[in-house]
């Protein structure tokens, strides 16, 4: 249940309640770690027809398990096609870039084929087209119309897909019923960073720039939670880290949580660092909360973060700026609110779910009205 999946869920939330569309979900096997908190069992709570296969990415990294697995699409695609054959979709949705199972079936059901580009793998997590780049370039041919979640995205695919091809749809986020906002009141300044805890998120560098200030700068009100599946490798290195820097108690690592946004509402501020985010809805959670950002300056951070206005960017890998930027929101309390109310107000007005799903039905039609 990570950003895309959660994307597809109230996608197909919104479609089915409000446009009388009955969506199917296809997804991969699940993976046991996932086990308890899935697609899957959130679309049968949602009364969403959903089924898992044994289906697998076809850019990944180049470990010789994920060749084997990318083949195996060349047994499992025709017997999923055989298990659905005898339905009829009017639309195939792709909800990423990295599957190539809508592509197979849509030409195979002669139904059009909207394909969701939700991430710039070989950027992000350095993966490639396992078959090979003509593979990438050969099966992105089978899209009508693709859509990226963020003007970076758009510009990184343009160099294999017609631009004219790609529709710009931000991704949107659920505005909660109530969605309180934090008030900023806490005795020890709160820091945070939600996500996949990896590599590519770069949780390190935050872990650096607490270092700095505390250890450096002598800023020892402050505190610093994770909240985030653990990827155990990557997990022992932050460990190391903050045992080493004598960071322990700074730092509290939360693992996977489903009352993030509870979580939210006793934080000052929130960080994004990754390599490159496609989208950022965190960032845009953060911000619903009333969190100033803090981001790196890559992929879709500065679409969202207006530096200077909702937040601050700094170079991705400058551990000083970043520490300088935390060491602001800190000290100067009246940017502090004035991005939080900036934020809010920029989340609500240009990132909701509902403006998100109003702009991909058009999508389904004008997709349909040209067949």
């Amino acid at each position: 249940m990570q950003g895309a999946n959660l994307a597809l869920l109230e996608l197909a939330q919104e479609l089915k309640t409000h446009y009388g569309v009955e969506p199917v979900v296809l997804m991969p096997r699940i993976h046991k770690n996932y086990s308890g908190h899935n697609l899957l069992l959130a679309c049968r709570e949602s009364r969403i027809e959903c089924y898992s296969f044994p289906f697998y990415r076809f850019q990944s990294t180049t470990r010789w398990v994920q060749y084997v697995r990318c083949y195996s699409n060349l047994l499992f695609y025709p017997y999923i096609y055989l298990k659905f054959r005898k339905q009829h979709f009017d639309i195939i949705h792709s909800n990423g870039s990295v599957l190539s199972l809508g592509a197979f079936l849509s030409r195979l059901m002669k139904c059009p084929h909207v394909w969701h580009l939700r991430e710039a793998g070989a950027l992000h997590y350095g993966t490639k087209s396992l078959p090979g780049k003509w593979y990438e370039k050969w099966v992105y041919t089978h899209g009508d119309v693709f859509i990226a979640i963020s003007q970076a995205l758009k510009s990184y695919y343009s160099s294999i897909i017609p631009s004219d091809k790609i529709k710009l749809v931000y991704d949107g986020v659920r505005i909660p019923t109530t969605c309180p906002v934090t008030k900023h009141d806490n005795m020890v300044f709160q820091f945070c960073m939600v996500g996949l805890v990896s590599g590519p998120k770069n949780q390190l560098d935050a872990l650096k720039a607490v270092s700095v200030l505390v250890n450096e700068w002598q800023m020892t009100n402050l505190h610093f939670t994770v909240i985030g599946f653990l990827e155990p490798d990557y997990y022992q290195t932050l460990l190391s880290f903050v045992h080493d820097k004598g960071l322990d108690d700074y730092v509290t690592f939360l693992g996977e949580r489903t009352d993030v946004g509870d979580l939210l509402t006793g934080m000052d501020v929130g960080l994004i660092l990754s390599k490159f985010e496609a989208f950022g809805r965190v960032t845009v959670e953060y911000m619903m909360h009333g969190l100033p950002v803090i981001a790196s300056n890559t992929g879709a951070n500065p679409e969202i973060v207006e530096d200077g206005i909702t937040g601050l960017l700094c170079k991705l890998g400058n551990v000083q700026e970043l520490a300088s930027h935390m060491r602001t929101l800190m000290t100067d309390r009246e940017t502090l609110l004035r991005f939080s109310a900036n934020g809010r107000e920029r989340a609500f007005r240009c990132f909701s779910v509902d403006q998100n799903v109003q702009q991909i039905y058009k999508t389904y039609e004008s997709v349909l009205a040209s067949e």
